[in-house]
């Protein structure tokens, strides 16, 4: 029986290692779905996938150098996310980031959420959240620091359910020959 069990065991391992061996795979930048074995291509159905949701980003002037940004979401029927009014111990949550503001913007820590979110209980915490499932547009309002010419790279990035993806976007808001602007990267 114990000649048994040690065969069982030295088998598992070898089928382990050879397991590990599959995952190594290399993309290239030109193809970033292709891979250097000889599996199939799983990604692709990725890129033929529809997002459960449209995003969309604005500027808003108010006065004495403060400014909103605006990113509306519309979730597709059946599609959610969770509000960043919900607890910081969710992960995931809708957050809007500017990168490297010290000596360019002033941003706000809060964001104002129009229409309300509506608070749940999440069935995998039992917790309550703040989850969204309609038309919802955020804005945080920010002021810049100087009359200059800059630019500043930020990202809106959140959790998308029930498909379960972090979704990411990265913008810039800039002022050029005095006009302020915002846009998607293309990265």
């Amino acid at each position: 029986m114990l000649k048994v069990l040690y065969i069982l065991i030295s088998l598992s391992l070898s089928s382990c290692s050879a397991e590990k061996t599959k995952v190594n795979t290399v993309r290239t930048a030109s193809d970033p779905y292709s891979v250097a074995t000889k599996t199939q291509r799983r990604f692709n159905q990725k890129l033929e996938e529809k997002d459960p949701y449209t995003i969309e980003f604005s500027m808003e002037e108010l006065k004495n150098n403060e400014y909103y940004i605006s990113v509306n979401v519309v979730p597709d029927e059946g599609s959610y996310f969770m509000s960043p009014l919900s607890s910081k111990a969710y992960k995931g949550t809708f957050q809007i980031e500017f990168n490297d503001t010290k000596n360019l913007l002033k941003v706000s820590k809060d964001y104002l959420e129009s229409p309300a979110s509506i608070v749940e209980v999440d069935p995998f915490s039992g917790l309550p959240a703040h989850f969204v499932r309609q038309n919802t547009t955020y804005q945080q309002k920010f002021k810049t620091r100087s009359i200059a010419d800059f630019e500043v790279l930020g990202k809106v990035q959140f959790v998308i359910e029930p498909k379960c993806t972090m979704e990411n976007y990265t913008f810039r808001v800039y002022r050029k020959d005095g006009v302020m602007n915002i846009e998607l990267s293309s990265c």
